[in-house]
């Protein structure tokens, strides 16, 4: 009889002690979808869910991504109520100046395999890209004691382009490919303020990645006339077919940090390039607009 009355004892206990839990849970949290067992991963943002009244399936969608960062939840959230989809959310709070200027540099970072190198993300002088390989089978200029490389995915793609703009007559040249820190170092030390404008700073140059072609006809050069040219409207219609964007267009200087350069070329990819070209984006926007951002180092 005893041994009743202590199992009994017990149970009572045991429904006191989830009767006081249970009115412990707020009842909004519940109202939100979260239950008692949500409560113990999160029991340091329940204020914050609280006062924005943020639902679980946001919070659940929103903490997969491994950028971020709890103390901005409801930064992130309130930007998805204004329409912004999640990943567009964390960029927006986690890089506040990606697309514009900012007078500060940071490492170079890789998003889908593409990596940004602009003026404000650069390249290490220890950064050497593998598998680059000699240019061969295409136009290219020749100059003294000069070989010129690019990584080998760049050339395969780049040979299938030069052969559809050779079927219709059409003769590009590469003007420049692979460039080491110390070359751009070297070009950039030398330069007049003038030519600087369109010369970037050693690790800031996308020649360093040895995926950047500058492509034009030899009676434009590397000048403005290349787009009024056959082979600037060839490649500005086809570029994307195979994996190439211009990479610094009209209108986006603000973003990408350089001047419109009708020749200079990225090798992106097939995928990346077409996304690109359908939503009308440079490579910034496409990678803001599109995924999630590494965390710049404080």
């Amino acid at each position: 009889m005893k041994k009743i009355i202590r199992v009994c004892q017990l149970i009572v206990i045991l429904l006191l002690m989830v009767s006081c839990f249970s009115e412990e849970f707020p009842h909004e949290l519940k109202e939100l979808g979260y239950t008692v067992e949500d409560l113990k991963s999160f029991k340091h943002l329940e204020k914050t869910i609280l006062a924005g009244k943020i639902p679980k399936v946001f919070f659940e969608e929103v903490r997969q991504y491994s950028v971020f960062q709890p103390q901005n939840l409801l930064d992130y959230y309130f930007l998805h109520l204004q329409g912004y989809s999640i990943i567009q959310s964390l960029n927006r709070i986690n890089h506040p100046n990606f697309l514009s200027w900012e007078d500060k540099t940071y490492p170079a970072i890789t998003v889908e395999g593409i990596i940004l190198v602009n003026s404000k993300y650069g390249l290490s002088w220890g950064f050497f890209p593998t598998e680059l390989v000699n240019l061969q089978g295409v136009g290219f200029i020749k100059r003294p004691n000069e070989t010129m490389q690019i990584k080998k995915s760049a050339l395969s793609a780049y040979s299938l382009l030069y052969q559809a703009m050779q079927s219709q007559q059409l003769e590009p040249l590469v003007f420049s490919a692979y460039r080491p820190y110390e070359k751009q170092k070297t070009l950039w030390e030398e330069a007049d303020p003038l030519n600087r404008m369109y010369l970037a700073k050693p690790g800031h140059s996308e020649h360093q990645t040895g995926l950047a072609l500058d492509i034009a006809s030899m009676e434009s050069g590397l000048t403005d006339y290349f787009e009024n040219t056959i082979v600037f409207h060839f490649l500005s219609k086809h570029a994307h077919e195979f994996g190439f964007i211009l990479r610094y267009p009209k209108n986006k200087e603000h973003i990408t940090g350089y001047p419109y350069e009708a020749w200079h070329y990225r090798y992106v990819g097939i995928f990346h390039a077409q996304r690109m070209h359908e939503q009308n984006l440079c490579l910034e926007e496409y990678l803001y607009f599109n995924y999630p951002l590494p965390l710049n180092p404080n």
